[in-house]
C-alpha cells in the first residue's frame, strides 16, 4: 500500500505543473463553455492480465494517471501512463510488472449534469520486466528479458462531479491488448478497471 501512495504522490507531482497553464476562460453572455478545459485523473487500478506462460488470467495492481486537454465541448486529447505489479504469479514466487505510457482521443457526453460517461482510444507502448522476464524458467532455458511493445487501449468510463473543480471517477473500464514475450502466445488480452478523483481546470460550471 505504501508503493501505491508513493506512485499517487509521484504522479500528482509530474502532473500539476501541466495543470497550471491551464488559463480560466472568461464567461460569453448566453454561451456555456466546455467544462475542465483541462482535467487531470489519477486513481487506483486492477489488470486482469494473461501474460504468462500457460496463458492463465491473474491480478495486477497499480496507479493510472492521466491528463485531457479538451479542444470543444465534447472532443480532447489524451496523456495516459500506468504503473502496474505483481509480485507472486499463481504462487510461482515470479513477478511481473507492466508499466503504460499512451496518448489517444477521448468523447464525453455532458448535458451541465453532475454524470459525465467517457469514451476513449488509447495507443502507445508499454514495458513488461520483473522475474518472470529476468530468470530462466526452466533448465537450459534462457530468460525471456524485459521488453517494450506497442500496445493499444479502448473503453470508456463515469465521472461523477463532486464539486465544480473536483469529480469522482466511479469506474473506467478498458481493453488493453499487448504483444509482450510468451511461450504460451504472441498476443494477450488485458483488461484494466480504474477509480480516482478527477480535477477540472480551466472554466467550470
Amino acid at each position: 500500500m505504501s508503493r501505491v501512495l508513493q506512485i499517487l504522490a509521484l504522479s500528482a507531482a509530474f502532473l500539476a505543473p501541466a495543470a497550471a497553464h491551464a488559463q480560466r476562460i472568461l464567461p460569453i453572455e448566453g454561451v456555456r463553455p466546455p467544462l475542465g478545459t483541462v482535467e487531470i485523473f489519477t486513481g487506483y487500478s486492477n489488470m486482469q492480465a494473461n501474460t504468462t506462460l500457460g496463458g492463465a488470467r491473474f491480478n495486477l495492481n497499480g496507479v493510472t494517471s492521466s491528463i485531457v486537454f479538451y479542444w470543444n465541448d465534447c472532443c480532447g486529447l489524451v496523456g495516459d501512463v500506468g504503473v502496474y505489479r505483481q509480485g507472486t504469479i499463481g504462487g510461482s514466487g515470479l513477478s511481473l510488472g507492466i508499466s503504460t505510457y499512451q496518448a489517444g482521443v477521448r468523447a464525453r457526453w455532458r448535458r451541465y449534469s453532475r454524470v459525465t460517461p467517457f469514451a476513449e482510444m488509447l495507443t502507445g507502448v508499454g514495458h513488461a520486466g520483473g522475474t518472470l522476464y529476468t530468470r530462466p524458467l526452466g533448465p537450459g532455458l534462457s530468460p525471456l528479458g524485459a521488453a517494450s511493445r506497442p500496445i493499444l487501449t479502448a473503453g470508456g468510463g463515469v465521472d461523477v462531479k463532486l464539486t465544480s473543480r473536483i469529480a469522482i471517477r466511479l469506474v473506467q473500464a478498458e481493453y488493453l491488448h499487448s504483444d509482450f514475450p510468451n511461450i504460451h502466445r504472441g498476443d494477450q488480452s488485458n483488461f484494466r478497471f480504474s477509480t480516482g478523483l478527477n480535477f477540472y481546470f480551466g472554466y467550470y460550471y
